[in-house]
């Protein structure tokens, strides 16, 4: 790990007080005492003080002392709250670029612009897909109004489906779409994905799920048969990725 440590050194600059704070109290779990964590970040007792003094400049040189001795004291959990830091700092830059380009969507003065913009706007998410989990509801928003704002133009927006939900998002359509299958005689698997925004994969294994218990369903006083377990294509769900249009099942992993 020593040769890592000027590889990381590189986002000291990044860390403003609070966050060095953070690291200093890693090498403060490893020391005696906070003069002896003071000490293993090569400084003194009144620069940790002062770092808590909100508008308190610390030197760069600093910075890097006392993120080198948290990497030395604990790797994993300083390179996770690196990480943390990384990923929220990105999220935000992330929803302001959406932002504009949803902004120039809205403005758009025929479906020509519109489609440009908005092609765009699904071509980001598709390249940052790591970042939509947590920031679903900001884009379910713009896609609400993107409908709308078609509208207005004379035409249908197609939203882009979503392949993969996060938690809060499938306890509301999980019920829903049991259902949906349960009630529907003849399911048309892209009728029911549009309608959720749900790639067919999810559904095709909803439905096989569904009929492998449907009398547990209907009745629910009725005992299952114990199942007979066989090999089937597995499908995971995360809040990692939104993707377009309607095609065949995708047969990708997709991580939680």
């Amino acid at each position: 790990m020593a040769e890592s440590y000027e590889y990381f050194q590189k986002y000291a600059s990044l860390l403003n007080e609070g966050e060095l704070l953070d690291f200093f109290d890693i090498v403060k779990s490893q020391a005696r005492s906070l003069s002896e964590a003071a000490r293993s970040c090569g400084t003194e007792r009144k620069t940790i003080y002062d770092m808590m003094k909100k508008g308190k400049q610390v030197r760069q040189k600093t910075k890097e002392r006392i993120l080198k001795a948290a990497l030395i004291a604990n790797s994993e959990k300083s390179i996770e709250l690196l990480l943390s830091k990384a990923i929220k700092e990105s999220g935000e830059i992330y929803v302001s670029y959406l932002s504009l380009i949803y902004q120039t969507a809205m403005r758009a003065r025929d479906m020509a612009e519109f489609n440009r913009a908005t092609s765009k706007f699904e071509s980001t998410i598709d390249r940052y897909a790591m970042l939509v989990g947590s920031l679903q509801e900001e884009v379910s928003s713009m896609v609400r109004e993107f409908v709308n704002r078609s509208a207005r133009l004379g035409e249908a927006y197609n939203p882009p489906r979503l392949k993969v939900m996060d938690y809060n998002t499938l306890k509301v359509i999980i019920p829903a779409l049991i259902s949906d299958l349960l009630t529907i005689p003849m399911i048309d698997f892209e009728a029911i994905a549009k309608k959720w925004r749900l790639d067919p994969s999810v559904v095709l294994a909803a439905t096989q799920a569904v009929n492998q218990h449907r009398v547990k369903f209907e009745d629910p006083n009725v005992k299952e048969p114990v199942p007979v377990v066989t090999k089937s294509p597995m499908i995971y769900l995360s809040s990692s990725s939104i993707e377009k249009g309607f095609g065949e099942p995708s047969t990708s992993n997709l991580g939680v």
